[in-house]
């Protein structure tokens, strides 16, 4: 739902976007999405240094982002640069 926005975004700044396609309720139980947030956020480390990572996410997704660092600190893992965070959803 956000390609266009994303491949205009990724032109226009000249940076890569990696935009996961992580597992949604109600197919998949919780906490199955922030599961697939966190292995892509391993991968991305693989390839990046934490202060080359900014996260960003809208609604669910912004939420989803709150959780993800959450996580990280839990596990000890380097936290990201930064999170764009778009109205995100945190009341739930």
């Amino acid at each position: 739902t956000h390609r266009v926005m994303l491949s205009t975004l990724a032109a226009r700044t000249q940076v890569t976007i990696m935009a996961i396609d992580y597992r949604l309720p109600p197919q998949h139980t919780w906490p199955t999405p922030i599961d697939d947030a966190l292995l892509a956020y391993r991968r991305l480390l693989g390839r990046l240094a934490p202060h080359r990572i900014l996260l960003a996410g809208d609604s669910a997704g912004g939420g989803m982002c709150i959780m993800l660092m959450q996580r990280l600190k839990e596990r000890g893992l380097p936290l990201p640069k930064a999170a764009v965070l778009l109205s995100p959803w945190t009341d739930l």
